[in-house]
């Protein structure tokens, strides 16, 4: 018997409300990634190609529902599959960072969009690491 699979590719969407997701790939092995058409049992599966370490590669998603994915890595004799869920809103950037330490995989995802509020602070010389460096 032969057997023979293929993957159908993903496509991004082109209207309607979407958010952006960057997949950093901090790993020493191949990362591969799929999005579920249908979030709920992680129907329909659409493959993206497969990211390289050190490499990042910007996908367009919908946002306002539900969305779930696989996530695969694999290096040395380690292997992680992993099927994640959220919610994106319309207009956000996201960042998803996949690393792995030793034998474990691990991630983290952000919201890039949302700015944080700073100050501008006058810079102080101090006499020591224990003066003051800037004005109250």
């Amino acid at each position: 018997m032969l057997f023979s699979g293929c993957s159908i590719p993903y496509v991004a969407p082109t209207e309607g409300p979407r958010a952006e997701i960057t997949f950093n790939n901090m790993t020493n092995g191949k990362l591969g990634l799929a999005f579920y058409e249908i979030s709920k049992n992680c129907e329909r599966r659409k493959s993206l190609p497969i990211i390289k370490p050190s490499e990042e590669v910007t996908h367009v998603v919908l946002a306002d529902q539900e969305l779930s994915f696989q996530y695969s890595v694999g290096f040395s004799e380690t292997y992680c599959l992993l099927n994640l869920r959220f919610l994106p809103e319309d207009g956000h950037k996201y960042v998803f960072n996949a690393k792995s330490e030793l034998f474990s995989c691990y991630w983290e995802m952000n919201d890039a969009t949302k700015k944080v509020s700073m100050e501008k602070r006058e810079w102080l010389r101090g006499d020591t690491e224990n003066s003051a460096f800037c004005k109250d």
